[in-house]
C-alpha cells in the first residue's frame, strides 16, 4: 500500500473472567450487521478505490470477506489495553491467492492479502516530513496524537516466516511474517502472537499501552485482485512463545 500504517481501535468487551478480550467477535454478528460494534471503516483519500469488507458465512461460521482490486482500505477498532496484561493477539485468516507482486523491500510492494496491524501508544515527538505523509491518514481517524509504533503481522507470498523487517515508508511499522508461500492458499489458518515479545525483538525496549488494531488488504500497488477472510480475533493473557 501507498501508506501502509496502522489501524486503531477501542476496547469493547472485557471477558476478565476467562482472561480473554474481544477485539472482533464476528461470528456472532448477525446477517444485517456491517462490522461488530466498535470496528469502523478506514478509506484512504489518495486512492482510487477502496477494499470491500464485508459479512460473509465461510467454513460455517460467519467471518469478514475482504475483496481488493487495485484497491487499499482497512477497518479496525481502537482501545487501549496493556501488552504486558494482554500480550497474546489471537486470530484467523483464509487468503483465496497472494499478492504475486508483493516485496517486502519495496515501496512499490507494498501490498498484501491479509495483514493484523497492532498499533502502540503515540509519540509526540516532532516527525519528519516523509512520516508525517504516511501517518496523516491516521490523525484524520484519531483526531488525536498518532501512534508511536506498530507491528503488522503478514502473509508473504516469498519472505520466510519469523522474517521482522521495517515498512518501506516507515521505520515506526516493523513487518513481521508470520505465513509464507502460497501453498496453504485457500484454507483457513489460526496464529497466535505474543505482542509484547514481538515488540521488543522488533524495536528492542519495552511495548508502550496497546492503542489499536486491524485489518488491511490492499493492492493498490500492483494493482492485483485478491480476496482474503479474517475470523473473530482476541487478546489474552496467556503468555506464548512469541511464535505460532
Amino acid at each position: 500500500m501507498k501508506r501502509s500504517f496502522p489501524l486503531i481501535l477501542i476496547c469493547g468487551i472485557l471477558c476478565l473472567a476467562s482472561g480473554r478480550l474481544d477485539v472482533g467477535v464476528f461470528s456472532e454478528m448477525s446477517e444485517s450487521d456491517p462490522l461488530p460494534a466498535g470496528w469502523e471503516a478506514v478509506p484512504f483519500k489518495d486512492v482510487e478505490r477502496f477494499t470491500v469488507y464485508t459479512s460473509v458465512i465461510d467454513g460455517g461460521r460467519r467471518v469478514i470477506k475482504a475483496e481488493s482490486e487495485d484497491a487499499a482500505s482497512g477497518i479496525g477498532r481502537e482501545m487501549r489495553v496493556s501488552a504486558h496484561e494482554y500480550p497474546v493477539l489471537e486470530w484467523s485468516w483464509k487468503a483465496e491467492k497472494l499478492v504475486r507482486g508483493s516485496d517486502l523491500l519495496k515501496k512499490e510492494g507494498d501490498d498484501y492479502a491479509a495483514r493484523v496491524y497492532v498499533a502502540f501508544d503515540h509519540d509526540k515527538s516532532a516527525m519528519g516530513f516523509f512520516e508525517a505523509f504516511v501517518f496523516r491518514i491516521l490523525e484524520m481517524l484519531y483526531r488525536r496524537p498518532i501512534p508511536r509504533r506498530a507491528l503488522s503481522y503478514i502473509w508473504s507470498n516469498n519472505a520466510p516466516a519469523g522474517s521482522i523487517v521495517s515498512n518501506p515508508y516507515t521505520k515506526r511499522v516493523k513487518m513481521i511474517v508470520v505465513q509464507s508461500g502460497p501453498e496453504g492458499a485457500g484454507k483457513w489458518h489460526a496464529h497466535q502472537r505474543n505482542v509484547a515479545e514481538d515488540y521488543r525483538a522488533a524495536f528492542g525496549h519495552e511495548p508502550p499501552d496497546i492503542r489499536g488494531i486491524g485489518f488491511l488488504t490492499d493492492t493498490d500497488n500492483t494493482g492485483e485482485h485478491v480476496t482474503a477472510y479474517y475470523g473473530d480475533i482476541y487478546l489474552k493473557t496467556a503468555p506464548v512463545s512469541g511464535t505460532d
